[in-house]
């Protein structure tokens, strides 16, 4: 039987401090996820296309993680009824 992997994208806004998270919080949290083995995760910021949530990595998720959002308002947030 085939392995199923919980798919997972992990965004932040990539604020934090350089020199305490210099890959930031999602490249952190996407490695440890990854080093699970039942979680494929791919990380994503603000600075991204889309701010990092396009439509197609939305679909492909099974799971979003955020972390760091302060003030932000994203506009390429879509809910995932489709």
């Amino acid at each position: 039987m085939a392995e199923v992997k919980v798919k997972a994208l992990v965004w932040s806004e990539f604020t934090e401090p350089k020199d305490i998270y210099p890959k930031g919080i999602h490249g952190d949290i996407t490695e440890y996820l990854n080093s699970c083995g039942d979680v494929e995760a791919k990380s994503a910021q603000l600075a991204d296309p889309e701010q990092g949530v396009s439509e197609a990595m939305l679909k492909w998720a099974d799971v979003l993680i955020c972390g760091d959002i302060k003030n932000t308002v994203m506009s390429q947030m879509r809910a995932f009824s489709e």
